[in-house]
């Protein structure tokens, strides 16, 4: 297993971070032009188990993604959410994580996905392996101009 990461400083506090990705269904549609719906089905944010139905668009093809979080994490220093993503994209892309870091002058937030390297990476899926790594790059930088705007 490899864990795609992007990391991004943001010149915003880490408290109003952490609040927007709590919120995530309210947001989710102005983090990434791909975005096209979310929304919590089971709980709701700050609730191990609950279930967030999400649908974007990634190598040009519409997917509908479960994602269920499995652990919340609210340090002094660090917050964590992290997530399971059920159906068949969660056979090559079991689990994922957002964190948010305070560090001077803001924070950093760190995005992840755990892929199933020999699959994601062999030639046939090496498109999709990279539309992943640009997707997650793009909503860093997305979320950066939102937050600091």
């Amino acid at each position: 297993m490899q864990e795609l990461t992007d990391t991004v400083a943001i010149e915003a506090p880490a408290d109003a971070v952490w609040a927007w990705l709590r919120d995530l269904p309210r947001h989710y549609l102005a983090w990434h032009p791909a975005h096209t719906r979310a929304e919590w089905i089971d709980g709701g944010p700050g609730q191990p188990g609950a279930e967030l139905h999400v649908e974007e668009v990634l190598h040009g093809e519409r997917h509908r993604l479960r994602m269920v979080v499995t652990d919340i994490r609210e340090a002094p220093t660090r917050m964590t959410l992290e997530y399971r993503i059920l159906g068949a994209i969660g056979l090559l892309i079991p689990k994922g994580r957002f964190e948010v870091e305070r560090r001077a002058g803001g924070c950093t937030f760190t995005a992840g996905l755990h892929v199933r390297a020999a699959r994601l990476t062999s030639t046939l899926f090496r498109r999709q392996y990279l539309d992943l790594k640009k997707h997650l790059r793009e909503e860093g930088a997305n979320l950066k101009a939102l937050l600091e705007a």
